[in-house]
């Protein structure tokens, strides 16, 4: 079959859309160092510990996901959610595992603005000079 066909598991579909959120943005949560380092964290929370898909399933999400533009792992996830929940949980796994990283960057632009503040903002056009030349 299709590794992109719905899993026929019971459960209501919101649960499983909120059970994807929470696996992938645990996921994006706590891995560093990019997609290829959420790789085994994936592998252990999909295949291991969740059963949402095999090791052979979690193999040729990674193949297509580096065959198609973006982020690795998160077009693995968008398979995933695919899988598990159809197109809305596609969109929740994909949502789940960029949220944590959006926050973080959010929290760090903020600091800086507070601790830095017009300091910043008069060094941002230097900066960005230097590339321009």
């Amino acid at each position: 079959g299709s590794i992109f066909l719905r899993n026929t598991q019971k459960g209501n579909t919101m649960n499983k859309c909120l059970e994807l959120f929470l696996t992938f943005a645990k996921i994006g949560s706590f891995t560093f160092g990019g997609g290829y380092s959420m790789l085994p964290m994936i592998q252990r929370e999909i295949v291991e510990r969740k059963q949402w898909a095999t090791n052979e399933d979690i193999v040729n999400y990674y193949a297509i996901g580096q065959c198609t533009p973006g982020v690795i792992a998160v077009n693995t996830a968008t398979f995933i959610g695919c899988k598990v929940a159809g197109i809305p949980g596609g969109i929740i796994a994909t949502l789940g595992v960029v949220t944590p990283s959006i926050i973080i960057i959010m929290i760090i632009a903020n600091l800086l603005n507070f601790f830095l503040g017009n300091s910043l903002k008069k060094l941002f056009p230097a900066f960005v000079l230097q590339f321009v030349r």
